[in-house]
């Protein structure tokens, strides 16, 4: 089962974040169906969320960081 579809639309022309994009959907599309499926305990379900969670943080860092070396900071920060 496939909850998100890889899309061009997640590019952005910069390596390590579009790589992060696409391990973001592979991960998506991992953790859903198991979810879904009630192929996991409680604990598990946890486990896997905060997983994907934590990813996500380091990912939206990964992006602020880019953007303020692009010179593209939310002045109000």
């Amino acid at each position: 089962m496939t909850l998100m579809k890889w899309s061009a639309h997640f590019l952005t022309g910069i390596e390590l974040v579009d790589r992060q994009h696409r391990h973001l959907v592979d991960l998506v599309n991992t953790v859903a169906p198991m979810l879904a499926c009630n192929e996991t305990t409680p604990a598990e379900c946890l486990t896997l969320i905060d997983q994907l969670t934590d990813y996500a943080a380091t990912h939206f860092r990964t992006e602020e960081e880019c953007m303020r070396a692009g010179g593209l900071a939310d002045s109000r920060l």
